[in-house]
């Protein structure tokens, strides 16, 4: 069995949970969580394997520089070895689509690899800490652009945030500006843009295209009507020992109109349909076209039906079955056609597939009659199973191109996604806490395949998370599709439950020494801390914005009132009583607690208060700050800006996952959004006091 539990593992970790849960827990004990991240198929995964196949040119070829190709459309494409386009035509660029890292410059290569066909050059590595940089650069001679697709690989055991910049000096400044809502001016929610100088100017209109309208990351575009610098930002994140991209695509046109209408019929996914699919799924700003589900991808299209055989050779036409027979490990099912979006083969030459169905299902098993394929002429063939490599269904509105999971999802570790009746009672929890009754309506995810038999992980809908065990042996589901299945959690590799996100924002949240956090409302009333002077001081939880418990003295904790009052000393009490909202109550032994955040916004009451505090007028001009002062004081505004622009693309990551119906990826979001904002907070606050 392939699972990372088995049985005694499983009973180590119930054993470990029953010490940690008990009063005489020591404070000093090795820490025995992991902060717990999704792997593989999990929709909280994000990058390819550095180094995956398939996101590198292969080929022999070479090219010196400069790399020059002109296009149908009138561009001309003059690349230079450190993958910025020279001029282009007419002085459309004076140096265009430059990429720095960290405000350094992508570093000069004097010779790039070709693609077979010639369209296509890639420049690189270059390190930059222990991420490699690679560029790639193709020219679609026929659709008159040039596409950039810049690779960042994390070769090392920890995750890189790295402030990543595209730089272009225009041949004529951004007078006139058209953007891809129609409006002349770009907004945060725009996709790309066109720019042009004034009226009559010689030199071409240029399109920018830095994103697709739903994907999860967009450059931050800055332009000026008088100014010809024009700057996308990114704060890219590059997890450990994983690979992300970024794509970029320019297009030279003659006026601002024409390349208005450019930006208008682009399709940023459908250009990108043609790249190898391990390197489509790292990119981080372009939607991925391809019907990719729990790590299963199947080719579509649009014009109708795509079977591929065994053989290699591709048929299309219409598949005409109304219905497939599939013998499954839980009984026969009966699956109306309208229902499948595509089927596929993994295993060797057999009637075996993967079916992958509305809802993003997938189930698997055995066809027991042909596929029939209806070509353009009426001629029908009958497919038999074994031959059929992969079956794609046309793209329409009855089965659109991204699949929104609706049910409750069981996702197994052999790659099935089956759903679930919503019904469902709660689950037994074991954690550090005691046993927790876990409500499905509560839950957005409970992670089971976790790095190297790691804890299970309870993920709920306002974006805590929770490190315990799922306890029974066995685990019962009723299938929407009919069966009910008995199943072993260490056969699960995920549950899925989507329903809406939770706004955490106006919730408590305390976080937790492995890593977790929970969000909801302390369940006390009052809690007594011990001064140094030997009082007792009672303080009312509803009254407290923030609490810090220390690391180094068991029980010390430092209150924060909303008047802004400070009380430190012992707590009287070895555990504090808190209710996720909307899930458990969980009694919080203080020695897993590093801090607690109460409702109140500590940015905004700071704020509040730095604006209504009175002024003073200073008779004399006040000192010159220290040189080192002054240093720190850029390295905390550089923080801020680089964590302002961080919490833009986790917040816009939260509204596409819900306009998608993506509930998991919405509080993974969410959740990240807080964190984000406590860390901006304090920046804020270590700025204030070195003013």
């Amino acid at each position: 069995m392939m699972g990372l539990f088995d049985r005694r593992k499983r009973l180590a970790w119930v054993s470990a949970l029953a010490v940690l849960g008990c009063a005489g827990l020591g404070y000093g004990q090795t820490r025995v969580f992991e902060r717990l991240a999704a792997l593989g198929g999990s929709p909280f995964g994000a990058g390819a394997s550095a180094s995956a196949e398939g996101i590198h040119i292969q080929s022999d070829r070479q090219t010196n520089f400069s790399w020059t190709m002109p296009d149908s459309k009138g561009g001309r494409w003059d690349i230079y070895n450190d993958g910025r386009v020279s001029n282009g035509i007419n002085n459309a660029y004076d140096s265009g689509m430059q990429l720095q890292v960290n405000s350094q410059p992508f570093q000069n290569s004097n010779v790039g690899r070709l693609s077979k066909d010639g369209n296509e050059v890639e420049i690189g590595p270059w390190r930059v800490g222990n991420v490699s940089i690679s560029r790639r650069i193709f020219i679609n001679a026929q659709g008159g652009y040039c596409r950039w697709i810049d690779i960042f690989e994390n070769t090392s055991d920890a995750a890189a945030k790295l402030p990543v910049r595209y730089y272009s000096n225009m041949g004529d400044s951004s007078q006139q500006v058209v953007a891809s809502s129609g409006a002349a001016a770009v907004t945060e929610k725009d996709w790309a843009a066109a720019t042009w100088g004034p009226n009559g100017s010689s030199r071409p209109a240029v399109a920018h295209v830095f994103a697709s309208p739903h994907a999860a990351v967009r450059p931050r575009i800055t332009l000026s009507p008088n100014d010809d610098n024009i700057y996308l930002d990114v704060a890219l994140d590059v997890p450990s020992h994983k690979a992300v991209a970024l794509c970029v695509f320019e297009a030279q046109r003659p006026s601002l109109a024409v390349a208005g209408e450019f930006i208008k019929g682009f399709k940023p996914s459908d250009e990108i349909r043609g790249l190898p699919a391990a390197l489509r799924r790292i990119i981080l700003n372009i939607a991925d076209p391809g019907l990719l589900v729990g790590g299963i991808e199947i080719r579509r299209e649009e014009a109708g039906e795509l079977v591929v055989l065994r053989n290699g050779d591709e048929m299309r036409g219409t598949v005409a079955n109304d219905k497939f027979a599939l013998k499954t490990a839980y009984g026969a099912m009966e699956l109306p056609a309208g229902k499948v979006f595509g089927m596929i083969s993994l295993s060797g030459e057999s009637a075996r597939m993967h079916l992958v169905l509305e809802g993003g299902q997938v189930l698997a098993g055995e066809l027991a009659d042909p596929i029939v394929l209806r070509l353009q002429g009426g001629t029908e063939l009958k497919l038999p199973a074994g031959g059929v490599r992969q079956v794609g269904y046309r793209i329409s509105p009855q089965k659109p191109e991204q699949l929104a999971v609706t049910d409750p999802l069981l996702v197994l570790r052999a790659g099935e996604r089956l759903a679930l009746e919503p019904a469902g009672g709660p689950m037994s929890f074991l954690t550090p806490f005691g046993t927790l009754a876990l409500s499905p309506g509560d839950l957005a995810a409970i992670n089971l395949d976790m790095p190297s038999g790691a804890l299970h992980q309870a993920l709920f809908r306002n974006g805590s998370a929770l490190a315990g065990l799922l306890t029974e042996q066995k685990l019962s589901f009723k299938l929407k599709l009919g069966p009910t299945l008995q199943v072993a959690p260490e056969n699960l590799s995920q549950m899925l439950f989507p329903a809406a996100a939770i706004e955490n924002t106006k919730l408590a949240c305390v976080n937790l020494r492995n890593g977790d956090a929970l969000y909801g409302q302390l369940a006390d009333k009052r809690w007594t801390v011990k001064n140094e002077f030997g009082n007792d001081v009672e303080v009312a939880c509803d009254e407290i914005r923030a609490a810090e418990f220390s690391s180094e003295a068991f029980g010390q904790v430092k209150v924060t009132l909303e008047n802004g009052s400070q009380i430190g000393g012992r707590l009287a009490s070895d555990y504090v009583n808190f209710k996720i909202e909307p899930g458990p109550a969980v009694k919080l032994f203080i020695g897993h607690a590093t801090s607690l955040s109460g409702a109140a916004n500590p940015a905004a009451t700071a704020a509040t208060t730095t604006a209504s505090a009175p002024t003073t007028t200073r008779a004399v001009p006040a000192a010159a700050p220290a040189p080192e002062i002054q240093l720190r004081r850029q390295k905390l505004q550089q923080e801020i800006a680089e964590l302002e622009n961080q919490l833009e693309s986790l917040q816009r990551q939260h509204e596409i996952a819900l306009q998608n119906g993506k509930p998991v990826e919405a509080v993974e979001a969410q959740a990240a959004s807080r964190a984000m904002m406590d860390r901006l907070a304090k920046a804020h606050q270590m700025l204030k006091e070195i003013q």
